[in-house]
């Protein structure tokens, strides 16, 4: 998906230059460190269990105590960070509702054949649960949003996701090519600072 680097990029350079009059532009960037692993973690667990739905709750939780670290690390960011840093964490709090009330995540049957990915059991992988089985809020909340060509279903959590990560990417894009590395070493004021 190069894509969403492209956007990222291209935002980079509509972002005002006093976005970048603060010496520390992310907080817990760290944290991806905590959240990959884990994430990983729990797809291997998924197949050697007799029902996902409980590694599926616990990866939910885990992930969304990170979220809300990220964004009390992120407080008083700059406002792109912030922003970013709450679209990361409402999309990853969705997610996590769809999976923690349901055991998986929904996905709409007839998005999945859109977008090339077709199934016919209740259950098309151990984190999926078809949301034609269940109520408006589990079509809602779930991946019901198909990208033919991404061959993806995606969620409103999804969105949020994705809207984050490229906003803080677009964020250290422009970082980079507004005041070079000397913004992240050298608060303003000191030599390499501006």
């Amino acid at each position: 998906m190069l894509f969403p680097a492209v956007l990222a990029v291209g935002i980079s350079f509509v972002l005002p230059p006093r976005t970048f009059e603060t010496p520390r532009l992310v907080s817990g960037a760290w944290l991806v460190l905590l959240a990959l692993p884990a994430a990983v973690a729990f797809d291997q667990a998924r197949p050697h269990v007799s029902d996902p739905a409980m590694p599926n709750r616990l990866e939910a939780l885990v992930l969304s105590v990170i979220a809300a670290a990220f964004i009390v690390l992120n407080r008083r960011s700059v406002l792109p960070t912030r922003t970013s840093a709450w679209l990361v964490a409402v999309g990853v709090w969705l997610n996590a509702l769809g999976v923690l009330t349901y055991g998986y995540m929904p996905v709409l049957q007839a998005s999945a054949a859109i977008a090339d990915k077709p199934f016919v059991a209740s259950h098309p992988s151990p984190a999926y649960v078809r949301s034609d089985d269940l109520s408006t809020f589990g079509l809602l909340i779930g991946d019901f949003i198909p990208i033919p060509h991404a061959h993806a279903v995606l969620s409103l959590g999804d969105l949020s996701l994705l809207s984050g990560c490229v906003l803080l990417l677009s964020v250290f894009f422009a970082g980079l090519w507004r005041v070079g590395d000397s913004l992240v070493t050298s608060p303003p004021g000191e030599a390499g600072g501006r």
